[in-house]
């Protein structure tokens, strides 16, 4: 089944704020986080329904999930 695939205008803008506060404390880790989340992406997209359901965003059709990255950060996506 192919699914239309939507990227907020505001998630580039969020990843590159994210890697600028990680950059911080570890500029390893803000380039793995750069060069990482494109294929994270790549995976969602793939197979959306593997990923858990968000409890913060509860729906009867459970239209929001999350995949974790890098341990702490959460990517939040609408299976449609």
């Amino acid at each position: 089944m192919s699914r239309e695939i939507i990227i907020k205008k505001e998630f580039p803008k969020m990843v590159e704020e994210t890697a600028l506060f990680i950059l911080e404390n570890s500029p390893q880790n803000a380039k793995q986080f750069i060069e990482g989340i494109n294929p994270k992406l790549d995976e969602i997209v793939k197979n959306p329904l593997i990923y858990p359901k968000d409890p913060n965003f509860n729906s009867k059709t459970g239209l929001y999930r999350f995949s974790l990255y890098m341990r702490n950060w959460k990517i939040l996506f609408k299976v449609m």
